[in-house]
């Protein structure tokens, strides 16, 4: 932290120090920083994250997630019930259930009737904030709410098992006094206690619905009738690497009071490719999103899984593999007629030309050697990235040879055939082609990153 006036920065420095914080106040230029290291920058990191930032409004603020990381690491919470804290209510049992991280504690009212239900109710808005953050540390998003003077938060059931191992344990053993102290129904408890046992998958506080559609295509998605859940999905996904329209999309039904948010095909592939390739800190989120993801399809049957690995793997090998010495007998449809064509890839690089990406590949396609430039741009009407190989009069064969050729090694390298473009008088003009065509060829390593950056400084 910083300050231009020395005498404020040595108040923060007593401040903290109130909360066994250290720090060294130093001057640097015209300002004065107080800095914490070590353990006791661990200690700041808990303080903010237990009680917010301890911080005029507006100042800058960085914590790093390897901070982050640290106070999460060492500050997961503790669950205890107090065996003479129990009391039956009408249709069920109430228990006060204490939740605890380092030295900060919060004791919740546990219901146990038709729902499991957890409450933490006060007049004072300060303390419920700090509910919310004991229990978005044990893994229950949650959110401070109002009713008349009195300020609470509230989770049910399916949010609890949400939570992390150490608040199901201490649910299941509530669940199972209850029981036996015959308060609840056997039933029902029994029901409880496998859901808190298996947990439901979550990602930071998000669920994921997975589903085939009829054209047997996956469809990831999320729901909500709260503005502010989907805008803030979409900044977590966006943190993460993905952007809107492109990786994930949003739509809003009845007037605007429910919404959706669905992650594209390529968002997924995305994701994949950030979980095996990206930096550390969007590396391990995008991995944790990737296992929600999974064990939601587990639960949805084979061919949901196996759909969602498909788009995994491909997403995996991106910048994986060397398309030098790779040979194929690719499969082609070739005026009306289905061929086999033989490929040889002997090299293959990408470079940036202002505002174009360009790709060459040397090849020897149905027993020609020779060199083909692939260049893709956006088109300024649509933003759509498009791209073209001009086909050649003095090519083996002339154009229509050369077209052939084309197709034939783009299919090899990307899975995808191209389209044609012809002229007015119905000769071959370009080979052209479309963003799935860039994306696919992100699997060669010789390209990917240069496909990468161009993508990632020309999506608007």
């Amino acid at each position: 932290m910083a300050s231009g006036e020395r005498e404020i920065a040595l108040l923060w420095a007593a401040a903290l120090a109130a909360y066994g914080v250290r720090t060294k106040v130093e001057k640097v230029g015209s300002a004065f920083q107080i800095i914490v290291s070590g353990g006791d920058a661990v200690k700041l990191a808990g303080l903010y994250f237990l009680y917010g930032p301890p911080l005029l409004e507006g100042s800058e603020r960085v914590i790093s997630h390897k901070l982050v990381e640290a106070v999460e690491l060492g500050s997961k919470v503790s669950v205890r019930i107090e065996e003479g804290g129990w009391r039956r209510i009408k249709g069920g049992a109430a228990v006060d259930l204490y939740i605890s991280a380092g030295s900060v504690m919060g004791v919740f009212s546990l219901y146990l009737h038709n729902k499991v239900v957890l409450i933490f109710r006060s007049t004072n808005r300060e303390e419920v904030e700090l509910g919310v953050r004991l229990l978005r540390l044990a893994g229950v998003e949650t959110e401070v709410k109002k009713s008349k003077d009195m300020w609470y938060v509230r989770a049910f059931t399916d949010q609890l098992a949400e939570g992390d191992e150490e608040l199901r344990r201490g649910l299941i053993k509530a669940v199972e006094e209850a029981l036996r102290r015959g308060w609840v129904d056997e039933q029902r408890a029994r029901r409880w206690i496998e859901k808190f046992e298996r947990g439901i998958s979550t990602w930071e506080g998000y669920k994921f619905s997975l589903k085939l559609t009829e054209s047997g295509a996956l469809e990831v998605s999320f729901k909500s009738t709260q503005h502010k859940n989907i805008e803030r999905l979409k900044h977590k996904l966006e943190t993460l690497g993905l952007s809107e329209d492109e990786h994930f999309t949003v739509t809003w039904l009845e007037g605007g009071r429910l919404g959706y948010l669905y992650i594209t095909r390529e968002g997924i592939k995305e994701v994949a490719y950030i979980a095996r390739h990206g930096p550390e800190p969007q590396r391990l989120r995008a991995a944790s999103l990737i296992e929600h993801l999974r064990k939601r399809a587990e639960t949805k049957g084979d061919n949901v899984l196996q759909k969602l690995e498909e788009l995994v793997r491909e997403g995996e090998s991106r910048g994986a593999l060397s398309a030098e010495g790779l040979k194929a007998e690719v499969a082609i449809e070739w005026e009306g007629d289905h061929i086999v064509v033989p490929v040889e890839v002997r090299k293959l690089e990408a470079w940036e030309n202002e505002d174009k990406i360009r790709i060459k590949v040397k090849a020897v396609v149905d027993g020609v050697e020779g060199e083909w430039v692939m260049t893709f741009f956006r088109y300024d009407r649509t933003n759509a990235v498009i791209g073209y190989t001009n086909t050649r009069d003095d090519a083996p064969g002339g154009r229509t040879e050369d077209a052939k050729r084309i197709i034939a090694l783009v299919k090899t390298l990307t899975g995808e055939e191209p389209n044609i473009k012809r002229d007015k008088y119905g000769k071959i003009k370009q080979i052209v082609y479309t963003r799935r065509h860039l994306k696919a060829a992100m699997k060669y390593v010789e390209i990917a990153e240069t496909i990468k950056r161009w993508l990632s400084n020309n999506d608007k």
